[in-house]
C-alpha cells in the first residue's frame, strides 16, 4: 500500500467541484466530466504507476526471505 488513496480521493473531489463550479449550466456537466478525465488521469497513471513499482519490489523482497529460510 502506498497510503496515496485518500490523498487521491480528496484531490479528485478537489478537482471535479472547482470544475463544476465554473460552469454555470447544469447542460455542461458532460463537458466537465471529459475535462476532469483529462485533469486527472495523468495524476493516476503516476499513482499506479508508483503502486506497480512498490508491489514488484515488495515480492522481490519477499522471494530473497524466502530463498534465505
Amino acid at each position: 500500500m502506498t497510503g496515496n488513496g485518500f490523498s487521491a480521493g480528496v484531490d479528485d473531489a478537489a478537482a471535479l467541484a472547482g470544475l463544476l463550479a465554473a460552469q454555470p449550466h447544469p447542460s455542461s456537466v458532460p463537458a466537465v466530466l471529459d475535462r476532469y478525465q483529462s485533469v486527472r488521469l495523468p495524476d493516476i497513471h503516476t499513482l499506479v504507476g508508483h503502486s506497480m513499482r512498490l508491489s514488484t519490489e515488495f515480492v522481490r523482497y519477499a522471494a530473497g526471505i524466502r530463498s534465505v529460510r
